[in-house]
């Protein structure tokens, strides 16, 4: 299952943003084209945390410990919003 943002939840669905980490290897690889559609995505307060996104990257709480390599070089699609 794809570890996910959740925007916002009712009984029945949720609106969530999907993560992406391309074989852990971040977005680093994609074009410069592609890498202006995914913005980067961050635990809050990792220090060590290096953006290969051209923006700013988001700040999340998770509910679970970020332990993977891969899972630290998470990416968001700018258009990825989804009703789960």
């Amino acid at each position: 299952m794809r570890p996910m943002i959740v925007i916002q939840k009712w009984a029945s669905h949720m609106i969530a943003v999907p993560l992406f980490t391309y074989q852990d290897k971040g977005i680093k690889n994609k074009s410069r084209m592609d890498q202006k559609e995914y913005i980067g995505i961050k635990r809050v307060g990792d220090q060590s945390y290096q953006n290969t996104s051209i923006y700013r990257a988001l700040e999340a709480i998770a509910t679970k410990n970020w332990v993977s390599e891969g899972e630290r070089k998470c990416a968001v699609h700018c258009s990825g919003c989804c009703s789960i």
